[in-house]
């Protein structure tokens, strides 16, 4: 299992070379064209996807919205330019990357997870089991997450921030689904005898 670290350029993001370099496998600079992953960016992560095949932890890290003027959109990931990161696509950017964990080292980011839950869904229907989602629903302390980095590379789930404050993230998981299981679910088939097909 791989560690693949994402990030883009703000003052959270830029944390990600000091927290990661030589724990991670790979630590990619996301470029943005407005709110959107940039076409050079999404082309490397695609060839990380093929150097590192899954199932992987995968790391966002960035500065989230506050929502102090429009509350609904906080813990939206934000790119350097404060513009509010499309959310399909860096779902679908993560999904390429066959996550089994996912770490959002971007503050309130719970929220936008359970905004976007359907997104998530949608997009991790086909990986090989369960995808665990972990962000916060509060504000980080930016200088509390080296240790959470450097006990994440360490192979450690979840693990506790610095200064005493316990667990960093929340966990939500993502239940995703075989090809074969999600066929039988949408579309059972009858036996030749007519009676429906047992689950697989």
């Amino acid at each position: 299992m791989a560690i693949i670290v994402l990030h883009n350029s703000d003052s959270q993001g830029s944390r990600a070379d000091w927290a990661f370099e030589g724990r991670a496998h790979a630590i990619l600079k996301v470029t943005f064209t407005g709110n959107r992953i940039s076409a050079e960016s999404m082309q490397a992560i695609g060839n990380l996807a093929i150097q590192h095949p899954g199932p992987n932890t995968v790391i966002w890290m960035g500065h989230g919205n506050e929502g102090k003027k429009v509350p609904g959109t906080a813990g939206h990931p934000l790119n350097e330019g404060l513009l509010r990161i499309d959310s399909r696509q860096l779902i679908q950017a993560f999904r390429m990357l066959s996550p089994e964990k996912i770490y959002l080292f971007t503050c309130m980011a719970m929220q936008w997870v359970e905004r976007e839950r359907q997104a998530f869904y949608d997009a991790m229907l086909y990986q090989s089991g369960v995808v665990k989602i972990f962000a916060a629903s509060k504000k980080l302390i930016g200088g509390a997450l080296m240790p959470v980095a450097v006990a994440i590379a360490a192979g450690q789930e979840n693990p506790a921030g610095a200064f005493g404050q316990g667990k960093v993230f929340e966990e939500t998981q993502v239940y995703g689904e075989e090809i074969m299981h999600w066929q039988h679910r949408r579309n059972p088939q009858r036996t030749a005898q007519g009676a429906w097909e047992s689950p697989l």
